[in-house]
């Protein structure tokens, strides 16, 4: 059975990477099985990402405080920068445990925002992402494994903002791997 004033799965999430207790939060949570749940549920999820993320082995979105903690941890994050209609050249040295895309946008007014992400492997989209309307950008981590494999390759990225009216793109990013050469 739901609940019938359910906290907004991005409040628990901001609230359980953020690790401020608010009190009306926790008076809820405390008070409400469903949303304690639905913690609960975030905060196994919460044990299981670092590792994956760590091993690059998936695309993923990440909230800053996330990242930050990772780069507490000594992950090693090689990062670029980019606006909409933007390119980068990138590559992934050695060293390097993660590849972080920062992809700035435009997001106010935005509910519900999509990434697609297209290049000779194929077309990838991830729907209704993650994001903070206030910074304007969103943390990409790349497949590691994957950006390792590639030789000269580019990848086109878009953000897609999704309402009743249909689709609008907000940005598109291109991104220009070369295998990594030189000293990191």
């Amino acid at each position: 059975m739901g609940c019938p004033e359910a906290v907004p799965f991005a409040a628990l999430v901001d609230y359980w990477f953020d690790e401020q207790g608010e009190s009306l939060l926790e008076t809820h949570l405390f008070a409400c099985s469903h949303c304690s749940e639905t913690l609960g549920w975030i905060a196994g999820l919460a044990e299981e990402i670092p590792g994956i993320v760590r091993q690059g082995e998936a695309m993923v979105v990440l909230a800053q405080p996330f990242l930050e903690r990772l780069r507490e941890q000594g992950v090693h994050i090689r990062e670029y920068r980019i606006g909409p209609g933007g390119s980068v050249n990138c590559t992934i040295a050695p060293a390097d445990d993660l590849v972080i895309s920062y992809l700035e946008a435009p997001l106010a007014g935005v509910t519900r925002l999509d990434l697609v992400a297209s290049s000779a492997g194929g077309l990838r989209r991830m729907e209704d992402i993650p994001f903070d309307r206030t910074s304007g950008k969103i943390v990409v981590a790349q497949c590691t494994p994957h950006l390792r494999s590639l030789g000269h390759a580019t990848q086109v990225t878009q953000l897609v903002a999704v309402d009743d009216g249909g689709e609008r793109v907000l940005g598109q990013y291109t991104f220009n791997h070369s295998p990594f050469q030189g000293t990191p």
